[in-house]
């Protein structure tokens, strides 16, 4: 019994568009942004490892509901 090729196409676009891109966004966006606003960025980023776009959510809602603290 082979696999398909055309079947493995959607768990590996499941992958990278579930898991793959919220770990690029983490690192790049979430870290920088955290930093920028006074958040420690690195655990930020890193939190998307585990949890992907729920790390995101919950950034994207504890910035808006969290005032930014002045610049150091």
């Amino acid at each position: 019994m082979s696999i398909r090729p055309e079947l493995l196409f959607f768990p590996c676009g499941f992958l990278l568009i579930g898991y793959a891109i919220p770990i690029v966004l983490g690192f790049m966006w979430m870290r920088v942004d955290a930093d920028r606003s006074g958040q420690p960025g690195i655990l930020w980023a890193a939190l998307t490892i585990p949890f992907g776009w729920l790390a995101i959510l919950v950034y994207v809602v504890v910035r808006a509901v969290r005032p930014a603290s002045p610049q150091r």
